[in-house]
């Protein structure tokens, strides 16, 4: 991820609950190299999700030994728009980046309806399956550490 998506992304995961701890568990470059979109829940009344499985490894260009894994939990509300191509069995995607939403002009039929369009884009960039944006608002992020994250529920 270049310096100035990490930058911005670093920036909004700070103002959001459990950002903070999402920077420090990647030592400051929260990029979700190889991580993989386990789920995207959306829920028509309550909370949504998305669920990501990322781990970090030791030295440069991410191929040294495993350090750590966890299941990063994203609690996603407002209006959420979703533009995903290629989920299957297996999800693997380059980077993940957040960034400010720009204003957008809503679809005639979901006018009047009392959505407010999500604050952030959340951007899936592709490398095996998944990849895409989703417009929405961060609730929070809630870190599980794992040690195999086939195991994990």
């Amino acid at each position: 991820m270049e310096d100035q998506g990490l930058t911005e992304t670093v920036s909004i995961l700070d103002e959001i609950p459990g950002g903070r701890a999402a920077v420090a568990w990647f030592h400051g470059r929260p990029e979700f190299h190889d991580a993989e979109v386990l789920e995207l829940r959306l829920v028509r009344k309550g909370p949504s999700r998305l669920r990501l499985s990322a781990s970090v490894r030791e030295g440069e260009a991410h191929k040294g030994p495993l350090i750590k894994h966890g299941i990063f939990d994203f609690t996603l509300r407002d209006m959420i728009d979703v533009h995903l191509d290629g989920f299957g069995h297996q999800n693997v995607i380059f980077g993940l980046r957040l960034r400010r939403a720009e204003p957008a002009a809503m679809h005639p039929s979901l006018l009047g309806m009392g959505l407010a369009p999500g604050a952030i884009e959340i951007e899936l960039h592709p490398c095996a399956g998944a990849f895409g944006t989703i417009r929405c608002s961060i609730e929070k992020i809630v870190i599980t550490p794992v040690a195999d994250y086939q195991m994990a529920d």
